[in-house]
């Protein structure tokens, strides 16, 4: 089975940083790159490297289980909501009668193409 690829966007790029609280001239040496070349990752419509995109997810990943108060206070308020939330049952849709059922028309009929 092939696995597929998510790819970060420069926005989400950007996101992810502020949520760590890294400003990019803080988070250009944690990644060895420039501050500029940063910005000019969040700010282009392609998908991030994935260098990058994987070295910025292990700083997160590093984050996520350290001692910023932050980061502690998202752990309890995650598994404070994932043991009070039910799972969502399945949304099981009836099937449309044949009657709802309506044939849509062409948009145009052939006496528009002829008169044009």
């Amino acid at each position: 089975m092939e696995k597929t690829k998510r790819q970060l966007s420069g926005r989400m790029f950007q996101r992810i940083r502020m949520a760590l609280g890294l400003t990019t001239a803080k988070l250009a040496p944690l990644l060895e790159v420039s501050p500029v070349y940063l910005r000019s990752l969040e700010s282009r419509p392609q998908p991030v490297p994935q260098l990058m995109s994987y070295k910025l997810m292990n700083l997160l990943q590093e984050r996520l289980v350290s001692d910023d108060p932050l980061f502690v206070l998202l752990r309890q308020l995650l598994s404070q909501q994932n043991a009070q939330v039910p799972p969502a049952p399945a949304l099981r849709l009836p099937p449309t009668p044949p009657s709802a059922q309506v044939e849509k028309p062409w948009p145009y009929d052939d006496d528009d193409d002829q008169q044009r």
